[in-house]
């Protein structure tokens, strides 16, 4: 029913697979080329290999996030003959391209842990009491960053790319003036959009002790928040459009 859309998640997976195993594979001939030792340990949280799985997964999930807008290039016409309802068929497409989000978190984990391995490491790792909370926050973020960009995205066609890539432009302005010490309307409308921003909630800081600082429950589910709304906007206005 869905063999196009599984097709390129598919592929899509399989791109992001290779290129993260060749780019880790070349970190890991220079590491050993350069005959690097370890010789205290390197005490590092788990939850740092959460967060760059959920970045990892939240960029691939970025691409994902025109999978409506595609069908409105010339197929929404087919679209709608189709025995289901439109609200089905979203929701079909949305969990073929979350399972694919989902693999990648997954394979970018299996393959971190492999090089910490690698480079003989992996044993130096830190299970926090809230190394699991985390571990939810950051599976969820791609979601937020998917629903976020289908609703804007729904109602287009092959302008989807475009506002992806300035929608990523756009989330990083908001952290960047979120820092910056603008004048206090203008702070206060910077900080209330960023409310909707994944990126506020996806962030951590590494502390003097190597403690890693980050968002709790409330982060996780700020973004459950954005990934449910930003996906039920995105379906109430692509089954509103006409072919």
């Amino acid at each position: 029913m869905f063999y196009v859309e599984s097709l390129r998640v598919a592929r899509g997976t399989l791109t992001c697979g290779f290129w993260l195993a060749v780019t880790l594979a070349i970190n890991l001939i220079i590491w050993k080329a350069g005959h690097v030792n370890v010789d205290q340990p390197m005490q590092f949280s788990l939850v740092v290999v959460w967060a760059f799985a959920g970045i990892i997964a939240s960029i691939y999930a970025s691409l994902l996030g025109g999978s409506l807008a595609r069908e409105n290039d010339g197929h929404l016409a087919v679209a709608w003959t189709k025995p289901f309802s439109r609200t089905t068929h979203a929701l079909a497409k949305m969990a073929v391209d979350l399972g694919g989000v989902a693999f990648v978190f997954a394979l970018t984990c299996a393959v971190v842990f492999i090089y910490l391995a690698a480079i003989g490491v992996i044993g130096d790792i830190v299970i926090a009491p809230d190394t699991w909370t985390q571990l939810l926050r950051y599976l969820i973020a791609p979601a937020a960053f998917y629903g976020l960009l289908q609703a804007l995205t729904s109602t287009l066609a092959r302008q989807a790319g475009a506002v992806i890539g300035f929608t990523w432009m756009g989330l990083i302005g908001l952290i960047i003036l979120s820092i910056v010490n603008l004048p206090a309307p203008y702070h206060a409308i910077v900080d209330f959009l960023n409310y909707a921003n994944p990126l506020v909630y996806i962030a951590f800081e590494v502390d003097k002790h190597g403690a890693v600082v980050t968002y709790g429950t409330a982060g996780a589910a700020a973004l459950a928040l954005i990934a449910v709304i930003g996906s039920a906007i995105a379906i109430y206005r692509w089954q509103r459009l006409e072919a």
